[in-house]
């Protein structure tokens, strides 16, 4: 009887502690309404959170230093910057104190639909073995991990399925947020999305996809996929199938944190339709 074993990369570990804590809501300017899972993390480092479905977070601010930049910010809207030394003069002396984030003035590209005939172009990292797995074992909130997917035809093509292979408990019930980035210089930069992409439910034979045929969505050249915390997810974590040598995988500790490159890549992929 041949045995197999199984290897676990744990990419993400985190854990913060809080003395120093910033308190407070997350909401739109216009209508007041709260910013559920907004972003709050410090530029270029590796320390942030996500707000709860209702924009309320805290945030230890003990740590940085006064000239460092805390960064809030949500998919759709305008991100707000302040330095450490604002935060501490300025935001911790309001009580109740309430953040209000400017809808965003990013135009939506025009699509026009022709007829004609449409191939359907695999990209990513369809990985069906449970031989490697990498992902999030730890609760740190506003962490993400994501996979390349490669596109380099001529013609701008529609991404119509995400999926992610995950390895799981058929009784798991997962929720992330998944964020898709244009690449500059070979990592992820900034987003493409003007709403939020929400993932809720159980995996069907340890696989998750995610139509998203309709949110019209084109691409021109490589994009990044990635899928963020944004609750809590237990403790087994959320993990998923992976190998080596194909398409590269990022990871990164908390929003506004830099990129760094995973030891396996994950196997998360896509389905983009174009015209021949």
């Amino acid at each position: 009887m041949k045995y197999f074993q199984t290897f676990v990369f744990i990419l993400l570990f985190h854990n913060v502690s809080f003395n120093q804590t910033l308190n407070g809501q997350i909401i739109e300017l216009n209508n007041k309404i709260p910013i559920g899972y907004a972003r709050i993390g410090i530029l270029h480092q590796n320390k942030g959170t996500v707000a709860n479905s209702n924009g309320f977070f805290h945030f230890d601010l003990s740590n940085f230093s006064e000239l460092d930049t805390l960064v809030i910010s949500a998919i759709g809207f305008e991100k707000m910057k302040f330095l450490i030394s604002q935060c501490k003069t300025i935001l911790f002396n309001q009580e109740n104190l309430r953040i209000e984030l400017t809808p965003s003035t990013k135009e939506l590209q025009e699509v026009i639909i022709s007829a004609g005939k449409y191939k359907n172009l695999i990209t990513g990292n369809n990985i069906k073995s449970s031989m490697i797995i990498a992902g999030f074992q730890n609760k740190s909130l506003g962490a993400e991990m994501g996979t390349v997917l490669k596109y380099n035809k001529e013609k701008k093509g529609l991404l119509t399925n995400l999926h992610f292979n995950v390895f799981a408990n058929k009784f798991d019930t997962i929720k992330f947020r998944v964020n898709l980035y244009e690449i500059e210089n070979g990592i992820p930069n900034e987003s493409m999305l003007s709403e939020p992409i929400y993932f809720y439910g159980t995996p069907t034979n340890g696989a998750i996809t995610i139509n998203v045929s309709e949110r019209r969505i084109h691409l021109k050249k490589d994009i990044f996929v990635a899928v963020e915390l944004i609750e809590n997810v237990g403790m087994d974590g959320l993990f998923f199938k992976s190998a080596f040598l194909r398409s590269a995988s990022y990871f990164r500790y908390a929003p506004e944190g830099n990129w760094e490159k995973a030891k396996v890549d994950l196997g998360m992929w896509a389905e983009i339709k174009y015209k021949k």
